[in-house]
């Protein structure tokens, strides 16, 4: 190990990082945040707009005249903007107000979701108007919320990130079932119109009665790096950074690249669309139980050995999946759940617990947009292979493989107890 993984793995406190919290006082106040962060996170970008573009890529497809392909592209586009632009967010967190991020981010995102449902059916501007979506979702995405808990969190910290992190779940569990039923009544332009109204006033509203910044734990980085010399550059030189990022890059790629295809995989399979999103709703189920309970055992267990188990329950759904055997399909995409809900547990458990809370939001940042990249990547890779296939069997088979090296990975990686953590 280098220096500058050591120093990162094992600092004392120093004045940037959370100091012990007074529990008679705060926990009622941080379990109120926790709760608003937790819903905060089921309207984020990756419900609104990854979450239903698997109801949406039929009509898409047929009222556009583009293929499979082509609409995965418009959520890839979304996601290379929210790479982009989520370190930037993640280092404007850091010193500023994550609290205010979200009541900045929240009526931007809302308004990139609505105008879906509003734009002419012109590619091009099908295309911008997803890098829209992604650009504003970096100020409410997931990392956002976690700044926020991490400040009002130092004990149980493992089962503070899951429980905000099951907001994912809530999120997924919901949004086939709604998106489909909404699209039923008003058409999928005025879906897109309505989920985007509804996002805003939802997060407008937890902002305003439980989301709150805690500062009495917190000093900007830019104090703490005076103070002890290290800031986020030098854990990103550190061979273990980029190692966690390599992994979770992986696992964006196999899992979302999945996902995504999931209701038009079930669907040419014979499927009514209404039973397939009852089968996709599965996939939240999964993740919103993997959530609080992977973040309590990263308390307790090994977290490589945890992380590792994660992806292969991941690929084994996916391989359910593959088999085309249709009492397979709710098993299987309950598992997939499990690994989508897991992974964002174990890795910002990881980046803080090794990393501290100084920069946290830039290391996450960071990580998380290599993450995306590999998002970016799957669910282009998997059409692609499709429209050029007719068949999923390839794409899939690969994104099983791909989930075992990142399980073999993740196993060796073992972390000594940071001395800043209790």
């Amino acid at each position: 190990m280098n220096n500058a993984e050591a120093t990162a793995g094992d600092q004392p406190v120093t004045e940037g990082m959370a100091a012990p919290m007074d529990e008679e006082k705060t926990s009622w106040k941080a379990y109120l945040v926790l709760f608003g962060c937790m819903m905060g996170v089921s309207f984020n970008l990756i419900t609104l707009f990854n979450g239903t573009m698997t109801v949406f890529i039929n009509p898409l497809s047929e009222e556009g005249g583009w293929s499979r392909g082509q609409v995965s592209l418009g959520l890839s586009t979304g996601m290379l903007a929210l790479l982009i632009c989520n370190p930037f967010a993640g280092r404007l967190a850091d010193r500023v107000s994550p609290a205010l991020l979200i009541t900045i981010g929240a009526p931007l995102l809302g308004l990139a979701i609505a105008s879906l449902g509003l734009i002419p059916l012109s590619y091009p501007l099908f295309l911008l108007t997803c890098a829209f979506v992604g650009a504003t979702g970096a100020l409410t995405y997931t990392p956002i919320y976690y700044i926020v808990v991490t400040r009002w969190f130092r004990r149980r910290l493992g089962l503070a990130l899951g429980i905000t992190a099951s907001g994912h779940g809530i999120g997924l569990m919901a949004a086939p079932v709604v998106t489909q039923a909404l699209s039923a009544e008003l058409g999928w332009r005025n879906t897109y119109v309505a989920i985007g109204i509804i996002s805003v006033v939802a997060v407008l509203l937890l902002r305003l009665l439980l989301i709150r910044d805690r500062h009495d734990t917190w000093t900007p980085p830019a104090r703490a790096e005076a103070a002890d010399g290290a800031g986020a550059p030098a854990n990103w030189r550190s061979f273990i950074f980029w190692r966690l990022a390599f992994i979770y890059f992986l696992v964006g790629l196999a899992i979302n690249g999945a996902f995504v295809h999931l209701m038009p995989m079930l669907t040419d399979q014979g499927m009514a669309p209404e039973a397939a999103a009852a089968v996709v709703s599965a996939m939240g189920i999964g993740s919103l139980l993997a959530r609080p309970t992977a973040g309590f055992l990263l308390d307790y267990i090994d977290t490589g050995l945890l992380g590792a188990l994660t992806f292969l329950t991941g690929a084994t759904g996916i391989f359910l999946i593959v088999t085309g055997w249709e009492a397979a399909f709710v098993p299987g995409v309950f598992m997939i759940g499990v690994a989508l809900g897991a992974e964002a547990d174990v890795l910002a458990y990881l980046v803080r617990r090794i990393f501290g809370l100084d920069n946290f939001g830039a290391n996450m940042g960071l990580i998380t947009s290599v993450f995306l990249l590999g998002v970016l990547i799957g669910p282009a890779l998997n059409g692609g292979l499709y429209d050029a296939l007719g068949s999923y069997t390839l794409g899939m088979s690969l994104f099983v493989g791909l989930l075992v090296i990142a399980a073999a990975l993740h196993i060796g990686l073992t972390w000594r107890r940071s001395r800043f953590v209790a």
